[in-house]
């Protein structure tokens, strides 16, 4: 009985944030109607978390148009990835969001040809002492092998702490090049902790699998990229 008890109170706390909400109906220039004759586009929605909701949006014709993730609704703010297809079925467009804001296209024609990419990297420079980010568009950054997660991965497995001072809690930037074979190279300290957790950090690019190579105008090129990495 308590082991009941204990599963049916696990099913409850898990459904209590992953709860669909009504169905919401738009017309085709996607504001809201409650008009059976102005109906386009429907959306489904799927709290996840307080702060996380997956939503679902179709066509009057059942079809798909779109899957993202919002963290607000009210006023809707995208995080994370985003997909888009056409009314035939067909992908038409992949966009990554931070906070409302674009860091990722690749849009494709009805034939499956990618028609238009780009992506927005952070470069972490020290200029008179202070740190500033700077953004370039590039037509595809270098991608480590299994994506972002993969990378996170990699860190937490092969990250090491320095036995002297091992107590020391901070950050690291490291600022490397993606070579046109994929290789990390030429690591170098942009924002300090100690020397002995800089070593690290520059052994932990140095242990780097190939990378996928980035690119700009359909070539493949060498790019500079920025890693904080957390010593916790």
């Amino acid at each position: 009985m308590k082991m009941l008890i204990t599963i049916l109170t696990l099913f409850l706390a898990q459904n209590t944030f992953a709860q669909k909400l009504d169905t919401i109906w738009y017309n085709n220039k996607w504001k809201k109607t409650q008009q059976v004759s102005e109906r386009h586009f429907f959306r489904v929605i799927e709290k996840l978390d307080t702060d996380k909701y997956k939503v679902k949006d179709y066509f009057e014709t059942g079809s798909q148009q779109m899957e993202g993730f919002f963290s607000s609704l009210d006023p809707d703010i995208k995080n994370g990835d985003f997909k888009y297809w056409f009314k035939s079925g067909k992908k038409q467009m992949e966009i990554t969001y931070e906070a409302n804001q674009a860091i990722q296209v690749c849009e494709y024609n009805e034939e499956g040809e990618i028609t238009k990419e780009w992506e927005r990297i952070p470069v972490i420079k020290v200029v008179n002492g202070e740190t500033v980010t700077e953004f370039r568009l590039l037509q595809r950054s270098p991608k480590f092998p299994g994506g972002t997660e993969a990378l996170n991965e990699f860190i937490a497995k092969n990250i090491k702490y320095p036995k002297k001072g091992s107590n020391i809690k901070g950050q690291v930037v490291v600022q490397f090049k993606v070579n046109i074979e994929g290789e990390a190279i030429n690591p170098t300290i942009v924002i300090s902790l100690t020397p002995d957790y800089d070593r690290e950090a520059i052994n932990l690019i140095k242990k780097m699998p190939t990378w996928e190579p980035g690119r700009q105008g359909g070539k493949l090129v060498p790019i500079t990229l920025s890693l904080p990495i957390n010593f916790n």
